[in-house]
């Protein structure tokens, strides 16, 4: 069974959205901070809204993270977020959310501020109020393929498109932002300053965190359950004996020395994670059968 009906007992595994240190050189010279300021606009961008976003930036003043998404004037408002550019296994995730204008719940906030049952709990208000959401998964081999920043770029750009709304504004964790049919500004740390992708963070991280639930029933060994695929030295002892399985990732550094020791040889990864895939849901989906690549999956 996929994501939303995996066992929701297992340990953390503590996301890292900024955790560079397993990722492949390539990668690693994508994704530094580059010297612009934290937010930056789509050129369709209006001018005075610019200005007005840069303001609430820049500005000391205290407020909720709804306050935030109110204060940009705009809707309906996409928060954007990932989870998984890190690991040395398994998927990325990224996730696209919209809230209703009155959404304001305190249980909502960054996913790597939260426990495993708070983030469960924040998902199934996120799930049972937002107007839309929507993910899409990159699997390890895509991951190797693209990079992990253009893989989360990717992702993103996905899950705004399978949203089965236009949002006007789209908000997206970081300093970077993948080409968007609408208005788009970057926020660094946006998933402590804004509801909407602090609400798209939770999605990211509890649907990846399930989905490594599914790969631990199949590669127990590892311990997913408990790391989600980040090197951890559990997970880094385990790759030593083991050798890697298939949802490694053969480009990042520690997993090609791991794989000399020999392959792991258990069950074939799932197909979810070998082919990647994009859903736009209002509830929670059961297994969805093959379908090709692109293809959005959206709930009746």
């Amino acid at each position: 069974m996929l994501p939303f009906s995996a066992d929701r007992r297992a340990a953390d595994g503590t996301e890292d959205h900024d955790a560079l240190a397993d990722q492949p050189d390539s990668a690693k010279a994508d994704v530094r901070t580059p010297a612009f300021p934290a937010v930056q606009a789509s050129e369709a961008a209006d001018g005075f809204f610019l200005l007005r976003a840069q303001a609430l930036l820049a500005g000391r003043e205290e407020m909720s993270l709804a306050e935030f998404d109110r204060r940009l004037g705009l809707r309906p408002l996409a928060g954007l977020d990932e989870a998984g550019r890190g690991p040395l296994a398994g998927p990325l995730v990224a996730a696209a959310v919209v809230l209703p204008d009155s959404f304001d719940d305190p249980a909502v906030n960054d996913s790597k501020k939260l426990g495993p049952q708070e983030r469960e709990t924040a998902f199934e208000l996120v799930t049972r109020q937002a107007l839309a959401w929507a993910y899409a998964v990159k699997s390890p081999q895509e991951v190797d393929r693209l990079n992990p920043l253009k893989a989360s770029m990717t992702a993103m750009a996905e899950a705004l498109a399978a949203l089965p709304l236009r949002p006007l504004l789209a908000l997206v964790d970081g300093d970077q932002a993948p080409r968007l049919p609408c208005q788009t500004l970057t926020v660094v740390r946006g998933d402590g300053r804004s509801l909407s992708v602090a609400a798209a963070s939770i999605v990211a991280k509890v649907v990846r965190d399930r989905l490594m639930l599914e790969e631990h029933r199949r590669w127990p060994d590892y311990g997913f359950d408990r790391h989600k695929g980040y090197g951890t030295a559990e997970h880094l002892r385990a790759l030593a004996r083991l050798g890697p399985s298939p949802i490694h990732r053969r480009s990042f550094r520690g997993v090609p020395a791991a794989a000399e020791a020999g392959e792991a040889r258990l069950l074939p990864p799932a197909e979810l994670l070998a082919a990647g895939r994009t859903a736009a849901v209002s509830r929670p989906p059961k297994r969805p059968s093959g379908r090709p690549r692109g293809q959005s999956r959206k709930s009746s």
